[in-house]
């Protein structure tokens, strides 16, 4: 498992960070890509993560972007990534 991280998010007030990372998997001989998302709040962390969301770099980045802009932590993640994945493939 390869992880990167995309985008950092600072909410100074509440003395949190979170972190948006690109997964990238093999699965059936070929790159698979993920998200996870870290958010340190003081002394505190939490990891969430999806793998296998798509073999498309893209995308995934796409969606990695969304959460970023939209302030997205460990607490809505997966239900946001379901969402949008349902949203763009019209349902």
């Amino acid at each position: 498992m390869d992880i990167k991280n995309l985008y950092e998010k600072n909410f100074s007030s509440l003395n949190k960070t979170v972190f948006y990372n690109l997964v990238k998997t093999k699965s059936e001989g070929k790159d698979s890509f993920g998200i996870q998302i870290v958010t340190k709040l003081r002394n505190y962390e939490e990891k969430e993560i999806i793998n296998d969301i798509s073999r498309k770099e893209d995308f995934v980045k796409k969606i990695i972007n969304y959460l970023y802009e939209n302030a997205v932590d460990t607490t809505h993640f997966k239900d946001v990534v379901e969402d949008y994945i349902l949203k763009m493939e019209g349902i």
